[in-house]
């Protein structure tokens, strides 16, 4: 099923539906990140990402998409599993 569901989402983005295919792939990449479907997956899915950041003109949906694909890439499914920023206070 997850190789069905990547396959699908490859096609997807490859005709540039790619906010379609991020959907598409979105559950198989959030599973177990041993697996290698869900690697290839979450792979697909960062790829995504960076494709729809470079094409979105809008600055919140580029940002997010941007910051996501390599959270992405070092196998991180969550927003708050990433690292927080250094924050200086004066």
């Amino acid at each position: 099923m997850v190789l069905a569901r990547w396959d699908h989402a490859r096609r997807l983005h490859e005709r540039g539906e790619s906010e379609a295919a991020l959907h598409v792939v979105d559950l198989p990449a959030l599973s177990n990140p041993n697996d290698e479907p869900i690697s290839a997956a979450r792979a697909l899915k960062a790829e995504i990402c960076r494709a729809l950041a470079a094409q979105t003109r809008v600055f919140v949906s580029q940002s997010l998409h941007f910051a996501s694909a390599p959270l992405l890439d070092r196998g991180m499914t969550l927003w708050s599993s990433a690292p927080s920023p250094d924050v200086k206070q004066n």
